[in-house]
């Protein structure tokens, strides 16, 4: 427990490390020739750019969760994207508490920038013991893909999909498993409702064999999100909650989110 709560904080700290770009730490990158959007290069500062999104809801399976999802573009074709979860737990009374957590921390790197492939490295950490593990695979940027990129720009569809086929747990357990994630976003015409609705979401699906698995080789864990802007960042949301490792699977948050881009 000590070591898994250790596990969380360092890497919750690297949450920091695009709001430290975004004050003016981010130096200039020598030896690296920015490309143009016309095609031309030029030498210039590196400006990083993402988003910081908090959320708050209240869970109908009776307890509340706050999650903070921080994403940064970083040089040399870096990404840097987490998610952590604060929350309680149902059916007891610390179910209105945030004294447990689950994080995941992403460093992606697209070695070619015109091809849509990241390659990631995935670590989660969760409250609780044998629950950290490390997961290596790729990405692949669906709406960055030539063939359909002004289609799904059209529409205002982002969706893409992580494979992580090799999963190392940090502390020992049996059997094995492997991971395929997808993640979407779709604005509800975005022209007639100035973007201000939009559905969003993901869906994990875990495959898991040996050890503990049973028979439940295939466990998802999936939301989707209905937010409506109200000012500036504010935005109310709905969102439907499926997590098939939970007794209770099926829940609905209600609550707020506020999204600072930079």
């Amino acid at each position: 427990m000590l070591q898994g709560n250790r596990y969380f904080f360092l890497l919750a700290m690297m949450s920091l490390i695009p709001l430290c770009f975004k004050q003016g730490i981010a130096t200039e990158i020598k030896n690296s020739t920015p490309v143009h959007k016309h095609g031309h290069t030029q030498n210039k500062k590196y400006i990083p750019t993402g988003y910081i999104d908090s959320n708050f809801y209240y869970d109908t399976r009776n307890f509340n969760v706050f999650t903070l999802n921080v994403l940064g573009n970083l040089p040399l074709g870096f990404q840097y994207f987490s998610l952590t979860n604060f929350f309680g737990l149902p059916g007891t009374n610390h179910n209105f508490s945030l004294n447990r957590h689950y994080t995941e921390q992403n460093l992606r790197w697209n070695p070619v920038k015109k091809i849509p492939i990241d390659l990631t490295a995935q670590g989660t950490f969760q409250s609780g013991r044998m629950n950290n593990s490390m997961r290596l695979g790729i990405r692949w940027r669906v709406t960055d893909s030539s063939w359909w990129r002004d289609l799904f720009k059209q529409f205002g569809i982002n969706y893409s999909v992580n494979f992580h086929p090799l999963q190392i747990e940090l502390e020992t357990t049996p059997g094995h498993a492997w991971q395929i994630e997808h993640v979407y976003k779709f604005n509800i015409l975005p022209k007639k409702t100035r973007n201000r609705l939009y559905i969003s979401g993901f869906a994990d699906h875990n495959m898991r064999y040996g050890g503990t698995s049973g028979n439940n080789n295939h466990v998802w864990v999936t939301e989707h999100q209905l937010g409506v802007r109200i000012i500036k960042g504010l935005h109310a949301v709905a969102e439907f909650r499926r997590n098939e490792f939970m007794q209770k699977k099926n829940g609905l948050g209600l609550g707020f989110e506020y999204l600072i881009n930079f």
